[in-house]
């Protein structure tokens, strides 16, 4: 069966090394998404491991020049994902905002960052994730794999 995996970063706020450390703890796994502010730290990570697939979107701290887009939409075995930095959407007083947006866009699994805490529900028909910051003592992330029949989530510690 297809499966696809991936490590989901946000918010890694100039700290580089926990975005290493976790690629090479999972080294099979080529496929990144990050959910904003830490666009120089992924461009490093990039420039360090070639072989590493990076979607990004771009978060209210990245620089102006960042050339990531605010949303992104991905089709996944069939699965809708929405990728999105969340301070649009007003993430740190609650899902309504996603919610809505998810709707909008017919997303099935929405991955966000922003708030720095960690968050995995279910919520109208669609998966809400958040990994977490990546950043100094926190070192949060997840692992996100996708079939054709599920959706699973993963929260290792850095």
């Amino acid at each position: 069966a297809n499966k696809m995996r991936f490590l989901v970063f946000s918010d890694s706020h100039g700290c580089t090394a926990p975005l290493l450390s976790a690629c090479q703890s999972h080294p099979d796994i080529r496929h990144v998404l990050f959910l904003g502010d830490g666009y120089d730290d992924i461009a490093a990570l990039q420039a360090a491991l070639l072989d590493v697939q990076i979607i990004g979107v771009k978060g209210n701290c990245d620089p102006s020049s960042c050339p990531l887009p605010p949303l992104r939409l991905l089709e996944i075995e069939n699965i809708r994902l929405m990728l999105t930095h969340g301070h649009q959407y007003g993430v740190k007083f609650g899902l309504e905002g996603l919610k809505k947006a998810a709707g909008d866009f017919h997303a099935r699994v929405v991955l966000f960052g922003h708030t720095h805490v960690p968050m995995d529900t279910y919520q109208n028909g669609a998966y809400f994730f958040n990994p977490g910051s990546i950043a100094q003592n926190n070192k949060n992330y997840g692992v996100l794999e996708i079939t054709q029949k599920a959706v699973l989530f993963g929260q290792p510690k850095g």
